[in-house]
């Protein structure tokens, strides 16, 4: 795989994943389960990967979504306590495709198909997926209906009395992250060099995607700079040959700086509403 492929393959990954954390954050709710949901939507995806590409993609996505809405369904009318089940979730996550690898005797994919050429260069089609998923995240959250009831379910304390559907706008937010941290997760194990690890899972770039939505405010185009500037961090330490180990803790790496800046902003801005 050639850098330019392999770069492609990182920068779909991160932003489908972030636009996935951005869209739960439009909604009012921190997917703190990403992690897992990329891990489960990436396993069914790699276990088709031999399959037509189209089919795994469904796959990953709908894999995605069954992952989103089972962790997020209890917590539509209340918000106490889904960060310690998204902790949980993606703990078993993790643990249940160890398992399921071990059952089925290892996984084992390819990457054959997954591949458009363009002007010489290999580039992954998860890179006009992700583009595509950018553009209709922004038109669907700011100009569209759903996306007008959902920002208010994510701004007011009481959305029901501005006659919106709370239960319903809710799962088909959660369904909607769900498909695109699925199909960010394919994109995530397959750019992981030499095979896919299970102990690393995703390589943490769930978590580096909540960060970045959050620094990004959930803002779709906010968080798109702000994957690119870490993809270009990331192709930097690639090409002046930085250690593997260095390449995969970055974006756990990004999450913990980007958190931590956050947190010595808002102290300031808590004064300033006040």
């Amino acid at each position: 795989m050639t850098f330019t492929a392999s770069l492609s393959l990182f920068f779909a990954a991160l932003l489908m994943s972030a636009l996935a954390a951005a869209v739960a954050g439009q909604g009012g709710r921190t997917f703190y389960a990403l992690e897992g949901v990329m891990l489960c939507g990436g396993l069914a995806g790699v276990l088709l990967s031999h399959e037509p590409a189209w089919v795994s993609l469904l796959a990953a996505g709908g894999a995605g979504m069954g992952a989103a809405l089972l962790w997020g369904l209890p917590f539509l009318r209340r918000r106490q306590g889904q960060a310690l089940a998204g902790i949980a979730f993606n703990g078993f996550a993790a643990a249940g495709a160890m398992i399921a690898a071990q059952v089925i005797g290892g996984v084992s994919y390819t990457r054959k198909g997954y591949w458009l050429e363009i002007y010489g260069e290999n580039v992954t089609v998860f890179l006009p997926v992700a583009l595509g998923a950018l553009l209709t995240v922004w038109l669907l959250v700011h100009h569209s209906r759903f996306g007008l009831r959902l920002r208010l379910c994510g701004q007011s304390a009481a959305p029901e009395r501005m006659g919106v559907r709370v239960r319903w706008t809710g799962i088909l937010c959660l369904a909607f992250s769900g498909l695109l941290g699925g199909v960010g997760g394919l994109s995530a194990l397959l750019s992981l060099g030499g095979g896919w690890r299970m102990a690393w899972g995703s390589g943490g770039m769930g978590y580096a995607a909540l960060a970045l939505a959050f620094a990004g405010k959930n803002g779709p185009f906010r968080v798109f700079g702000l994957v690119l500037l870490l993809t270009l961090l990331y192709g930097g330490a690639a090409w002046i040959g930085a250690p593997e180990s260095a390449l995969t803790a970055l974006p756990i790496l990004a999450a913990v700086i980007l958190l931590a800046m956050a947190g010595r902003k808002r102290p300031a801005d808590e004064r300033m509403e006040a």
